[in-house]
């Protein structure tokens, strides 16, 4: 074997470190998604300048706005911006989760309206055992509404992975159209 095209491996030098780096941990991580939920849910100012960075696709300003924001009034020591990504990776992937429930949502209320709303059909239905009849019955579009709901008004909830099979079964079933994302860029 030839020495001559052997590569050492890139060794990480501290002395090339600067001198106020802070390597977060994950509790780190952890404690700043729960500082963006609490900012986000007092602050409507900052919920909407970081859903318009996101919506025009601008993930590297939703980052900036809010590190920003956090290291100006609330947070003292310095977090390296991959943390902040790390939040907005996070809150990224809640809002879109919670636009597409939303647009599932309204598209079985537009198949209602086109199709009449006795064509709807159940999520659940439990039969009484004297009679064979239902005695109790969960359309689909409840099922649906109540996990928007929980998007919505838990922000700490998320949806189990059967849930959102189920969501995309009621998606197929209705033969509803497919996201679209709000602008042309493809972005949300």
């Amino acid at each position: 074997m030839n020495e001559k095209y052997h590569k050492r491996p890139y060794v990480f030098n501290q002395q090339h470190a600067p001198k106020n780096y802070y390597k977060p941990t994950e509790e780190d991580y952890v404690e700043l998604r729960k500082e963006l939920i609490l900012y986000i849910k007092d602050d409507r100012e900052l919920k909407a300048e970081i859903d318009s960075a996101l919506e025009y696709g601008s993930k590297i300003n939703a980052i900036k706005l809010f590190r920003n924001y956090i290291e100006e009034k609330h947070l003292s020591r310095k977090t390296t911006l991959r943390a902040y990504k790390e939040v907005i990776d996070a809150y990224l992937f809640r809002l879109i989760l919670t636009k597409k429930i939303q647009y599932c949502r309204d598209m079985i209320e537009v198949y209602c309206n086109a199709n009449g709303y006795g064509k709807m059909k159940n999520y659940k239905e439990v039969k009484s055992k004297k009679d064979n009849r239902y005695t109790w019955q969960y359309s689909d579009w409840e099922f649906v509404d109540d996990m928007y709901g929980n998007m919505v008004n838990d922000w700490d909830w998320l949806p189990a992975p059967q849930v959102l099979k189920d969501i995309n079964d009621i998606h197929k079933k209705y033969k509803l159209p497919k996201y679209k994302p709000i602008n042309e860029k493809g972005y949300l």
